[in-house]
Formats: structure tokens, sequence, C-alpha cells
């Protein structure tokens, strides 16, 4: 019995209960021998024995439900046209058609901004990455024993997909009003090949999560925050709340993210870069099944990672630190607990509510519309965004959605040709971008690698396409993330168009 060991060990410990244990070790089933602990101890734990066998006698062991109830339930049980799950808020439980659950469920992951399907299982390989944690033990990060442990079970479980249906919403809101709620997506991870390094990477990030001024602990925290605060009459409140905030975190911010985070933390007993590969690692290649075929998701976090709130945590802190800094007006007051966010609001109501243009804003117009033009020439023939790019060694990498107006971006040019590429960035939108390479292209006014090759060949093999943007960057950060590209897609001459310490001069003033 779990009580009883629980009392031999007090017991032999002599009641030590902070004796320093080491983590990321498989649990100990070690139990003191009954003739090595107190005569007292052994007397109650003996007596605990019988008393347990007394009452898990034949006798006394009656099922609590009459035939007809328990053939209902195996029933109910074994009927495979429902899906029986608990709500995700509150203790309800909810019955679904199947039909309707799939149709949920396939909604979602037929997304391909988050999701692709795969042709089988990638956990074998993922877990030939984890080769990582050799790594720390050489560098005596973890010992022998923590590494067997944090390199995963062989065979590894496979990570199951499923649905928490949310009842608790408008029903006029739901996938189909009033009969198929919206399901807030599960990727079960216990047991897979990369959970035990996920609980390695939480235990480093769990505590950083906390550090920033907006933490909510729970209830508790937030009243005694608020305890003593007073404020203008004029003063309002606002709630918020992040829609989907743990599928929508872009992979690249949110190491970003992290990254930051740890050098404003700096610890010497911290392997930062090794963390970071981990958690690359389970962001970028967390596959899954669902009705026996396998996915990948491109996009976020999956809820069933053990460091996805902290890591949703941190990014959010360093999306509130790099928003607010632009701010000339702040609120009196700001908490979040993670995706729910509070504050108090002094500045009133007409700075607050900064309204965005409606429809009527944008098409309605008091004077009468000239003569139409020459449509502009179509540029989008040299655009292509994918949703995934390949980067040996890494794997897929998720790429955002980027179109030719998004501006402050890290863009790729590729020739389909040869496959070699270049990777610049730009302040202004992509297609004022695209449009300045082709014209030195055409002119050959510049002497640089690109310039020269598609002079010499076919523009038809010229695409561009976005790999990251940010509308907070400042210049030094998007010419900072634009090097991280060069060398992650290895895009310097000769094995790309990249040269030297010219990479984001390879175009001029734009071409309006």
């Amino acid at each position: 019995m779990p009580f009883n060991r629980t009392l031999k060990l007090l017991d032999y410990f002599d009641y030590e209960s902070d004796i320093e244990r080491l983590p990321f070790l498989n649990k100990s089933n070690w139990t003191p021998k009954i003739e090595t602990i107190s005569s007292p101890i052994s007397k109650l734990v003996q007596n605990n024995y019988r008393t347990v066998t007394l009452l898990n006698s034949p006798l006394l062991d009656r099922d609590n439900l009459d035939r007809h109830q328990r053939l209902a339930l195996t029933q109910l049980k074994n009927n495979k046209d429902i899906v029986i799950k608990p709500a995700d808020k509150g203790s309800a439980v909810v019955i679904l058609d199947r039909q309707q659950y799939l149709l949920e469920a396939r909604r979602q992951l037929d997304n391909p901004d988050h999701y692709i399907r795969l042709p089988h299982s990638i956990q074998n390989q993922t877990q030939s990455l984890l080769i990582v944690f050799q790594k720390l033990q050489t560098k005596g990060y973890i010992n022998h024993k923590q590494k067997m442990y944090l390199i995963g079970p062989n065979p590894p479980r496979p990570r199951c997909f499923y649905l928490l249906p949310k009842v608790h919403k408008d029903p006029k809101a739901w996938t189909i009003p009033f009969e198929v709620p919206q399901g807030r997506p599960i990727v079960s991870d216990c047991g897979s090949e990369s959970y035990n390094s996920a609980q390695y990477v939480d235990h480093f990030l769990n505590p950083l999560s906390q550090i920033h001024d907006s933490y909510l602990k729970d209830a508790y925290d937030f009243i005694e925050k608020i305890r003593d605060k007073s404020f203008p009459g004029h003063a309002f409140l606002f709630t918020a709340d992040i829609e989907s905030l743990y599928t929508n975190i872009d992979t690249r911010l949110g190491l970003e993210a992290v990254r930051e985070c740890f050098n404003r933390h700096p610890d010497p007993c911290r392997p930062d870069d090794l963390i970071l590969q981990l958690l690359e690692i389970n962001l970028t290649r967390n596959d899954f099944e669902f009705d026996k075929q396998c996915y990948l998701q491109i996009q976020g976090t999956a809820m069933g990672k053990m460091f996805a709130p902290s890591y949703a945590n941190i990014y959010m802190a360093y999306w509130e630190r790099t928003l607010q800094s632009k701010f000339t007006e702040r609120p009196a007051l700001y908490f979040r607990y993670l995706d729910d966010l509070f504050g108090v609001w002094s500045h009133g109501p007409e700075s607050f509510d900064r309204k965005n243009q409606n429809l009527k804003d944008l098409l309605v117009r008091s004077s009468l519309p000239s003569d139409p033009v020459a449509a502009p020439p179509t540029w989008t023939k040299y655009f292509r965004q994918p949703k995934v790019l390949w980067t040996d060694p890494r794997g897929h990498v998720a790429l955002p959605r980027i179109t030719l107006l998004t501006r402050n971006v890290v863009y790729l040019i590729t020739c389909t040709h040869c496959d070699h590429r270049y990777v610049g960035e730009t302040g202004k939108t992509l297609q004022t971008q695209l449009k300045q390479h082709l014209r030195n292209i055409n002119l050959q006014n510049l002497n640089t690698p690109l310039v020269k090759h598609f002079a010499s060949i076919d523009l038809s093999y010229f695409i561009i396409s976005g790999l990251e943007a940010n509308f907070l960057w400042s210049s030094g950060e998007r010419k900072r993330r634009e090097m991280v590209w060069i060398r992650d897609l290895n895009t310097s001459f000769p094995c790309g168009f990249n040269i030297g310490d010219r990479v984001w001069a390879e175009v001029g003033d734009p071409v309006w």
C-alpha cells in the first residue's frame, strides 16, 4: 500500500522532509524492511494490512450497481456511435455524436496554418535527435541515470489528439450552432519520446515564467495585489481574452522570447543553448495520431506539453514588454493570468478605444470616383508562401502567414532552377522589395551574385517568400533575425547568394 510505504520511508529517514533529491530520475520503488523501522510504526503498518485484508474480503466485495445498471453501463461504454468527453470548463460530461466530433476535429486538423498530414510517425527520428542529453551529460549538467530517463521510453507511446468540448461558449457561436460545440485541442504527450525532455525544459522555464510585473498565480494572489490599490473615480475596469494562445504562438518568436528571457535572467549553471535546442525539437516535431491518421503540428505549442503554460507566459511577457514600450499612456493597473487580461484605465474612454475602420469607413466616399485606370502589373506570379520550410538538420520549420503587403519582414528568394537562395530584410512591404529586386536584375545595376545569376536565366525561376515578420521590430532587430536565417539556411556565397557583411544592402532605395 502506498500509504504504508510512505509511513515506513518517513520513519526510516527520521521524518526529514528536506532531503535533496535529484530530479529527472525514475521513481524508486524501494521500501525499508519492516525490521528497520520503529516498533510503533511497525505495529501501525501491520494493523493497516489486516484492516485492508478484511475490507477486501469476498464477503464484502459487493457491486453497488444491479445487473441491469451494470449492463446499461457496459453498453454505453461500448457504443461506437457516440464520443464521451469532459467539458473544457466545469465538471460536466458531454456526449457527442461520433460524426459531429469528427467534424469538429477535422475542421481544426485541416487548417494548413497549424497542421499537416504525415505518411507515418516521426517519433523514432525525433528520439535520435535527443542526443542533446549526451552533450548535457558530457558537460556535467546531468548524470548517466538522468540521461537515460530523459531520453524517454523505447518504444515511445504515440501521442493522441482529442478535443474538450467548449459547451460554456454561446451556442449560437458553435461550429454548428446549437449542435456542435467548438473543441479545445489537446495532444496527450504522456509516454512519448519527448515527454521527459519537455519536463526538463519546464524545469527551467517555469520559475522564469513567473518573473514579470503582470504575473498572477491564482485568485488569492490577485486579491492580495489589489487589496490596497485606489484609483480615480473616472477610471474603469477592462478585461480581455487571447483566443487560442497556445496554437497561435509563432515558433520563431516564441524561441526568441525564451532566449531573451534567458539573457534577462542569466544563470551560469543553466545550459541555455541546449535547452533551446530541446524546446525547438518539442515545438517542431510534435506529431500525433487521430482516427488512424498521422499529423504534425507546424505552429504554436500543444496543450499537453508540460512546458506549454510556462512557454506561453514567457512569450506573453515578451510581447507585453515590446508593445508597452511603444505606448504613451499605460494602464493604471495591469495583470494577466496566462491568456486572461485584467486592468484599470484612467486616461478616459476616448484614449482607450482606438476605433478600427469598419466596412462603412473603408468603402463609403463623399466624392465621385474618377475614371478607372489601367491595372498595376501583377507581382503575385513571383510570390509563393509555403506553410513549412525544410531546414537541415532541424527538419520542418513552420512559416507564418505573410503576404506581399506584409511590412517589417525577413524574406527568402529561391531560384527554382538551381535551388540556390538569398535571405533579405525590409521595413517596407514585401511587394516593394520584390519590385526593387526585379528592377536591379533587369537593369543589372548591381554586381552581386543574386543579380548576376537571375540576369543570366529566365525570371520565371525567381520566387520570393516570407520567412518571418513582426511589426514591432526595430531595424536592428530585423537585421539580427536576417542573420539568423542566413546562418540556418546556409545562404552565404557560394552556397547561396548572400555576400559578406553586406547581406542587407543588396537592394537600393525602393521604386514606387
